[in-house]
């Protein structure tokens, strides 16, 4: 009776153990109502996803549509979240693309811990409470079960432990885990006023500084320099090629953000170094897709998260048409405002071939303003360039 009575304790045991920290070998789909659904995925589309039922691989194909999604995990480790769809910058059918293509990927070759803060990559030595973790660094972790949302781990299986909807918003956050290290919020990542001239040192080698070697056209007619007070005339053709540098420097962010050899810290660095060139975070960023006609606006700092979430191989951005459309005008703040048009050509690679290509007609605001530069302990008054809302009029398969 004794023996009995024991056995049926550890059945209800592991039968709760099972029900809040269950652990998949398949792919499943994480619903909105927190219904899952077991199942082998045959396609994603940026309308549906398409599978088959478990126990009837040989028979036909299922589908539930993006809207009643959270994200879906593939029995190799990999994952989608439908948000990830509507709110990137990248067209949705590259991102499908990727996530279908890693449905036949070899395995992770470590273990992923996602808690509510950080993420941590590695190898599991002792799944006990507190969990034991050795990072690829070699240093040993400890964390508390009740602050784990998700374990994927190198098998290909996956835990869920957290609630679902936070779960997707671990998972987006921290889609990017650095080799080395945990990764941090972007919060955590500001740099201090102090930080400016030393990550600009770190993040300007390699980068286009000059905007001289492309040609811009000047069609706002007379009177283009403009009279900074105590600073004098500024000349068009200065204002222009810094306007263009900045340019410059924002495209080397954006190809950085999409590399997939840079890891989540260098993307923090990256996205506030792009700020930076910007008059201030309210500005907007317009993006347009070739299979996605209707335009989304989002604040500098939100349009950059975005794009990092997805990675290529490789970005190539070419400008051609640039020019000036107007002349500059003098707002009721005292900062001059002024319009750079161009023509950018974006292309994506994935595994040495193209997977997403557009041409975009733009509209870049730029604004010169009179600001304080310190050298050598002491303050003086010059000018610079800001960029700030950029705008799209049209977008087209190059």
């Amino acid at each position: 009776m004794k023996n009995i009575l024991i056995k049926s304790l550890y059945m209800a045991l592991f039968i709760v153990c099972c029900g809040v920290n269950s652990t998949y070998s398949q792919d499943i789909i994480y619903l909105k109502d927190d219904n899952k659904i077991e199942c082998k995925i045959q396609e994603v589309t940026p309308e549906k996803i398409k599978y088959k039922k478990i126990d009837n691989l040989s028979g036909p194909n299922f589908s539930v549509k993006k809207e009643s999604t959270l994200f879906v995990f593939s029995e190799k480790g990999s994952y989608l979240i439908m948000t990830e769809l509507d709110n990137s910058v990248l067209d949705a059918n590259v991102i499908t693309e990727k996530f279908n293509a890693s449905l036949n990927q070899s395995l992770p070759s470590e273990d992923v811990v996602f808690t509510k803060k950080t993420a941590f990559r590695g190898t599991i030595m002792q799944e006990n409470d507190p969990l034991s973790f050795q990072t690829l660094t070699g240093s040993t972790e400890s964390i508390a079960q009740s602050d784990i949302m998700i374990i994927i781990y190198r098998d290909g299986k996956h835990k869920m432990i957290g609630n679902n909807v936070e779960a997707s918003e671990v998972l987006a956050k921290f889609r990017n885990i650095p080799n080395d290290k945990p990764a941090e919020n972007a919060a955590d990542n500001q740099p201090s006023s102090g930080d400016s001239a030393e990550k600009d040192n770190a993040w300007g080698n390699g980068m286009a500084v000059s905007g001289k070697d492309i040609p811009v056209k000047n069609i706002g007619g007379k009177n283009d320099n403009i009279d900074m007070g105590e600073l004098g005339m500024v000349k068009f053709e200065e204002y222009s090629d810094r306007a263009v540098m900045k340019v410059n420097r924002f495209t080397e962010y954006i190809k950085l953000l999409s590399s997939q050899s840079v890891d989540f810290q260098e993307s923090n660095k990256a996205i506030n170094g792009a700020v930076e060139l910007f008059l201030s975070e309210n500005a907007k960023v317009e993006v347009s897709s070739i299979n996605r006609p209707e335009k989304k606006k989002y604040k500098i700092r939100e349009y950059l998260n975005r794009v990092k979430l997805i990675k290529y191989d490789k970005v190539e951005v070419e400008y051609s048409n640039v020019q000036y459309v107007g002349k500059l005008r003098k707002g009721a703040n005292g900062l001059y405002y002024g319009v750079v048009s161009f023509e950018q050509v974006f292309r994506g690679y994935q595994d040495g071939r193209v997977i997403y290509e557009d041409r975009t007609i733009k509209n870049q605001t730029i604004v010169v303003k009179v600001t304080t530069d310190l050298k050598d302990g002491q303050k003086s008054l010059v000018w610079d360039v800001f960029l700030y809302d950029v705008g799209v009029l049209e977008t087209r398969k190059n």
